[in-house]
């Protein structure tokens, strides 16, 4: 019930933007306010944005509405912070169209390096060990086809915090964004019933460190659990579930899934050649 207020801090492939009235943005009680990116930052070939709360409570959501390439509307999750070690799961099938954005907002030039952990191993393909990122700056690389063809999370190694996340295209129709989160620390809910026209999921788990066995707890619209698969992911694999063909009870509205071990996830939604990915992160016990 009181008003919020935020800045907004961007980052392009030539370094920070300086953009005017991007501070102070006054959110009024129980209002949406929509912010045209492009407005602020005209013309960059990439962006990379952090929401620096000032005051009152606030959340926000990134749509890219760009038709440069593709119609559509894809949101993106907000990534982790800087870290020297994120995880980018949940990487579509298609060796090509893929996009790592990297993020350093620090004062020194980070050094990268990126593993794929793949169906049957993690490796580091020619094209992705030696990357440098500015200081204070967004580097867009373009993953090799070295990296192959099969889902997959990356890894990226560097020597300073950085932010990451991957623009897939497997297709020239649409596209879809996979972001670094946390490993699953509790269980986390996907739904799987969202009417005609979409497909039931693809769920993408990947083990970066030891073995881990994923349950995926199926329930009805009433809340009712009615079935359950369980996938093992070897340490160092990235390994994926194909929910409409995992459980032979119909009537499946969502799932649950969970792991005592680490484990990054998405989900991936088609509809042909339309795709929608979405991270997954714990279900909060508070909202």
């Amino acid at each position: 019930d009181a008003p919020a207020a935020v800045d907004l801090e961007m980052w392009g492939p030539d370094g920070k933007i300086d953009a005017v009235d991007a501070k102070g943005l006054v959110i009024k009680p129980f209002t949406t306010r929509r912010v045209r990116l492009d407005d602020l930052a005209a013309g960059e070939p990439g962006l990379a944005l952090r929401v620096l709360r000032r005051r009152g409570s606030v959340s926000a959501v990134v749509n890219d509405l760009s038709t440069a390439v593709f119609g559509g509307t894809a949101p993106v999750t907000a990534a982790a912070n800087p870290a020297r070690d994120p995880v980018i799961g949940g990487l579509v099938a298609g060796a090509n169209g893929r996009t790592l954005a990297l993020l350093n907002p620090g004062a020194a030039t980070a050094r990268v390096e990126v593993d794929v952990i793949g169906p049957k191993s993690t490796f580091r393909p020619a094209g992705l060990e030696a990357i440098k990122v500015k200081a204070g700056s967004l580097r867009l690389v373009n993953i090799p086809t070295t990296a192959g063809s099969g889902r997959q999370a990356l890894r990226v190694r560097s020597d300073v915090p950085v932010a990451a996340t991957v623009r897939m295209a497997p297709s020239e129709v649409d596209y879809a964004f996979a972001e670094a989160v946390p490993a699953l620390d509790g269980p986390a809910i996907v739904p799987i019933d969202l009417g005609k026209g979409v497909n039931a999921p693809d769920l993408i788990f990947s083990a970066p460190g030891k073995a881990a066995n994923v349950q995926v707890l199926a329930f009805d619209k009433n809340m009712k659990e009615v079935d359950e698969a369980n996938v093992m992911v070897e340490g160092g694999t990235t390994q994926h579930l194909d929910t409409a063909k995992a459980f032979k009870q119909s009537g499946i509205a969502y799932v649950v899934v969970q792991s005592k071990r680490e484990v990054f996830a998405a989900a991936t939604y088609t509809d042909g050649d339309r795709i929608s990915s979405l991270a997954l992160l714990s279900a909060p016990i508070t909202v």
